[in-house]
């Protein structure tokens, strides 16, 4: 049977070469949706340079592939270090079974004179080491730069000589080890681990599941390993493509959603160290797969609307074209719904408590930190809830068009932008928050990268929007920021988050002059000031320019604009910079000259 003509057109059209490419950086592509691609524009914009803060290349020294490796650890030390994978990694990534894992370490241990190497065992005690050094460290910014490479590298030179045979062990190694890139933040050699898992995954037909009919009738359903680590890597795969905007490594015919949580008995038999709460440990596995497979879902939908807007329009991307970006607004508008559904269908038992405020909200309420509850558990829920944000960011910062024309704007797309800068205030306060009065995600490793996201988002708003009512809270995030990522041992990204701050305060202050407001004629006083000991009240220059966006709005009468709306998400009733321009009609894009910023297209 030939194809129906309509049938042909969808085809083409769906194989056409995408008009909105994206960026290069060190010659690796990263597409729309990532974070490379918005701080190149963000870059263009202000005219700073982020690449040397930005996914440097990794800096492994020859001594470390030769140190940290099986026998230079005692069986004590190891079977500590193990103990940390167990309420840490395990309960977010459950692709071992306890039970048989610690059946097969033992027999390990055959004599006196140390364990024997094996690459599964040597990946968890890489990922043990880098995760155990952030208690072991007197001061983060001491950390040292490759904690556990030695077992990594064992790791990798034992797979390599099993690759013509792959198994379950082989899948689980991969993927372990893209887990372990990613805490080194080399987010490039993850993505390409993650398609070596991928592909020894799919070796054993592991994206078909598993036939429960040839399953025993006494096993408990799902109760092998195959189902979790398929789920796990859909999850990770589409992390990362969203991250660097490239295409999934799974594809669409294989992503397979897990019907239902798994059973307590399941949940007993995998992890029998974990203690029973409201809610047993896989079910957030459950409804992490949920959360990023919606993502996954409404990112490709709004690229194929994309596309064919810009087809429309003959155009690289939808900047200069007001409508066109409304039109793709509106529609991710419509497609956010669906993620307020799902937080709204999420258990209570995965949702951090917050003190007069609601879970999952972007009220900037204060976190309601358990301290009865279990460690795993805890963890779950800000993961979650973490990257419920992260998400949020990543498909609205696009609309942020970084135009030094005002009129430009549009009601929907400048609303994402405010979504976009509510959830970054949000992970800052909650990273804050946490790092300060808790252990729950020392040594995590995506924490930086949570921070990081919500930075760009910060600074992207308040240079993209200098006086709208949310700029004066994006700008003194930015000193939170800082502090979120000093005690996360960041040297590099405090120094960004600080050098940000200046330029939103410059950007701010030229348009403020322009307005004819008194500003003071200096910024932060001390630029090296450490971000645990800025105390807002005692540097009143920094803070009266931080405000400034307030101090315009409340001069022509605009002061009473609300600037938090409950959800990411929802449509607020604020009025946005544009409105505030052409109100003004004051001509201020002209003053963008004068500070760096210049008008571009944003294509590669």
């Amino acid at each position: 049977m030939e194809p129906s003509p309509s049938s042909v057109k969808s085809i083409s059209k769906h194989r056409r070469s995408p008009r909105w490419k994206g960026t290069r950086m060190n010659g690796m592509y990263y597409g729309p949706s990532s974070l490379v691609y918005f701080t190149h524009r963000l870059s263009t914009f202000t005219k700073m340079d982020f690449e040397s803060n930005f996914l440097s290349a990794p800096k492994f020294s020859a001594s470390s592939s030769r140190t940290g490796t099986s026998n230079q650890l005692q069986r004590e030390q190891q079977d500590a270090l193990l103990d940390l994978y167990w309420q840490g990694y395990h309960a977010i990534y459950p692709v071992l079974d306890e039970a048989d894992f610690r059946r097969h370490y033992e027999t390990l241990w055959h004599n006196s004179s140390g364990r024997k190497p094996c690459p599964l065992v040597d990946i968890v005690m890489a990922l043990c080491i880098h995760f155990g050094s952030s208690y072991t460290a007197s001061d983060p910014v001491a950390l040292p730069d490759q904690p556990g490479y030695g077992f990594y590298t064992q790791s990798q030179q034992l797979i390599y000589h099993d690759l013509e045979i792959s198994s379950l062990k082989t899948v689980q190694c991969y993927f372990l080890s893209a887990i372990y890139l990613l805490a080194l933040g080399q987010v490039n050699s993850a993505s390409m681990m993650v398609g070596s898992a991928i592909r020894a995954a799919e070796s054993l037909g592991l994206q078909f599941g598993h036939d429960h009919d040839e399953m025993p009738n006494d096993e408990p359903r799902s109760s092998t390993p195959d189902s979790r680590i398929w789920t796990c890597l859909i999850t990770l795969d589409t992390q990362l493509s969203l991250y660097l905007g490239r295409p999934f490594g799974i594809q669409d015919s294989h992503v397979h959603s897990m019907s239902q949580p798994e059973s307590d008995q399941v949940a007993q038999l995998t992890g029998p160290t974990f203690t029973l709460a409201d809610v047993n440990w896989l079910h957030f596995q459950y409804e992490r797969q949920r959360l990023f497979n919606m993502v996954r879902e409404i990112q490709t939908e709004l690229m194929v609307v994309s596309e064919d807007v810009l087809e429309e329009i003959n155009s690289p991307d939808f900047y200069q074209h007001p409508s066109s970006r409304e039109k793709c607004a509106q529609y991710l508008s419509q497609q956010l719904k669906r993620l307020k559904t799902w937080v709204e269908d999420l258990p209570e038992a995965l949702k951090t408590l917050r003190v007069q405020g609601v879970p999952f909200s972007v009220d900037r309420s204060a976190l309601n930190l358990s301290q009865t509850e279990p460690l795993w558990l805890q963890r779950q829920r800000l993961i979650l809830e973490l990257d419920y944000h992260a998400l949020i960011m990543m498909l609205t910062r696009t609309f942020n068009s970084f135009l030094p024309t005002p009129a430009l704007g549009t009601f929907s797309s400048d609303n994402h932008c405010m979504t976009s800068v509510n959830s970054a205030i949000m992970v800052t306060n909650m990273l804050n928050q946490v790092l300060n009065d808790s252990e729950i995600l020392t040594g995590w490793y995506q924490v930086i990268d949570w921070q990081r996201t919500a930075t760009f988002a910060l600074a992207g708003f308040a240079c993209g929007y200098p006086i709208c009512p949310l700029s004066p809270s994006a700008r003194k995030a930015l000193t939170r920021a800082a502090g979120v990522f000093e005690r996360a041992g960041s040297r590099d990204m405090v120094q960004l988050a600080q050098t940000l701050k200046t330029k939103c305060l410059d950007i701010v202050q030229a348009f403020c002059a322009r307005l004819g407001i008194v500003t003071p004629a200096n910024t932060p006083a001390d630029q090296q000031t450490s971000p645990e000991t800025v105390d807002e009240s005692s540097v009143p220059s920094t803070y009266n320019v931080m405000s400034i966006g307030e101090e315009a709005l409340a001069n022509i009468g605009l002061d009473n604009i609300s600037d938090d709306p409950l959800w990411a998400g929802e449509t607020p009733s604020a009025l946005l910079w544009g409105d505030l321009m052409r109100d003004l009609d004051s001509g201020l894009a002209s003053s963008l000259g004068h500070i760096g910023v210049t008008e571009t297209s944003n294509q590669t």
